[in-house]
């Protein structure tokens, strides 16, 4: 994701989860009350919108370095401390966010990736079938 567009604040934020359709609507109407965000809650949001596309892009990944930014990136987003000003859960209730609900929609996002590539073709699917036939000419000529 690019911090570096002509979308609003409040439209970047947005668009962090725009693919999910279960955001309640309050949870955006926190940003339509004002016209702009403070420089502090931009920075607060550049730093969620990195935390979901470091797992977005990674959480498929196997190389070391990946995972170990990956790893980092999912402890910064399950510690439940509120003493750091950065830590997840300010970020999230300084931009009008409930943080368990940000946590379930950014797992349910993993989730969905990951089930992408783990989940083998469905028995009786035309790839499945293909994947299949080559198999049973690899016998044949042999």
């Amino acid at each position: 994701m690019s911090y570096k567009s002509n979308l609003s604040p409040e439209e970047k934020l947005f668009s962090l989860f725009q693919l999910d359709p279960a955001i309640p609507a309050e949870y955006l109407a926190t940003f339509r009350r004002s016209t702009h965000l403070e420089p502090e809650k931009e920075l607060m949001l550049a730093v969620l919108e990195d935390a979901v596309s470091c797992v977005q892009k990674y959480v498929r990944s196997s190389h070391p370095k990946d995972r170990r930014v990956l790893r980092d990136t999912w402890d910064w987003i399950r510690t439940d401390e509120d003493e750091w000003l950065f830590s997840f859960n300010n970020v999230c209730e300084t931009l009008g966010l409930d943080p368990g609900f940000v946590r379930r929609v950014i797992n349910q996002m993993e989730e969905r990736q990951l089930d992408g590539i783990q989940k083998p073709p469905p028995a009786g699917s035309r790839r499945a079938k293909k994947k299949d036939r080559g198999k049973q000419f690899r016998h044949a000529a042999a």
